[in-house]
């Protein structure tokens, strides 16, 4: 599973298309606090983090994940 965290439209797409033909199942977030409102998932995956998100940086939203996994 790869999640895409990327306030750029058009970026999410593309990594929407990639995933698609490399049969990979792909989520695409516009925003780090969308990302968060989502239920965790119960699968293991990939996080591509766009790293000038606005309010929450992509490092930030990292940062965030580790609190709440060690939490």
């Amino acid at each position: 599973m790869l999640f895409v965290v990327d306030d750029d439209a058009p970026m999410g797409e593309s990594f929407k298309n990639l995933s698609r033909a490399l049969a990979l199942r792909v989520e695409t977030f516009a925003s780090a606090q969308d990302f968060l409102r989502r239920k965790p998932p119960d699968v293991p995956g990939c996080s591509v983090l766009d790293v000038r998100l606005r309010r929450r940086s992509g490092p930030d939203l990292r940062r965030r994940i580790a609190a709440l996994k060690h939490s």
